[in-house]
């Protein structure tokens, strides 16, 4: 199918920036936050010894837990803009789980470039590992889309390459091929995908809204709210899931 699809323009641009910011604002007071905590707690901490004993087993992400996650090798979200992670194979793959979906969406704007070494995790390490993680409003939604409109949603996300994009899609589900202005899709039995088709696609609530452009692929398509926060969806997942590969799926190929 060749692309149609085109780059955000200025117009587009304006209708989703307020949303945006305001996500952004929540990120930055979420980082003084933590700061602030942190220099409220060492002062109270310094008076005795035990307390600083406890202080040293809560700064040490790295203390054995029955709860924590094995990672088999480096989990990093690093570029998550312009090519496939496996951060962001992971929260794909958590957002699918919770729609029920076998596709999921994850845009980069949700992916932080954080780098989690391998080895006996918290999971809470890989949840701070997302932008909004503390955002209760940053649910998993579900939209029904047609094939055309995957294959539409795929062509925008790499449309901006080389530069980086924080709507690059992040895919679970899928295998998909871009060979210059023509995008393929395969599902995980190999079948290519109907454009008429219809198929569930697991997202954030950003994503479902059409913020980074994406309003003008998904039409008049309404989300289903799952309730379920990305935070949340990624914390069951790692429940059900101790050890992560680590690896990158190799599922957006380009040529």
């Amino acid at each position: 199918m060749t692309l149609s699809t085109p780059i955000l323009d200025g117009s587009e641009a304006k209708k989703k920036t307020s949303q945006r910011a305001k996500r952004n604002i929540w990120r930055k007071a979420a980082w003084c936050a933590a700061g602030l905590a942190a220099l409220t707690l060492i002062p109270a901490i310094a008076g005795s010894a035990q307390a600083l004993v406890l202080h040293a087993v809560v700064l040490d992400a790295h203390a054995p837990s029955a709860n924590d996650v094995h990672l088999l090798a480096a989990l990093d979200g690093t570029g998550s803009g312009v090519k496939e992670t496996n951060l962001g194979d992971l929260a794909a793959d958590a957002l699918a789980a919770t729609g029920k979906t076998q596709i999921a969406f994850v845009p980069a704007d949700e992916i932080s470039a954080t780098s989690i070494q391998p080895g006996s995790v918290d999971p809470e390490q890989i949840v701070l590992a997302l932008s909004y993680y503390g955002d209760a409003t940053d649910t998993v939604q579900v939209l029904d889309l047609t094939g055309d409109q995957i294959i539409k949603a795929i062509a925008r996300s790499v449309s901006r390459k080389p530069q980086a994009y924080p709507g690059y899609l992040q895919i679970a589900g899928l295998k998909v091929s871009v060979d210059k202005d023509v995008v393929t899709a395969t599902k995980a039995d190999g079948t290519v995908l109907d454009p008429k088709a219809h198929y569930k696609v697991s997202m954030s609530a950003p994503l479902a809204a059409g913020e980074l452009g994406y309003f003008s692929v998904w039409g008049d398509s309404k989300p289903k709210d799952t309730g379920v926060s990305m935070a949340q969806a990624m914390r069951s997942f790692l429940s059900d899931n101790r050890e992560i590969p680590g690896t990158t799926f190799n599922r957006i190929t380009e040529h």
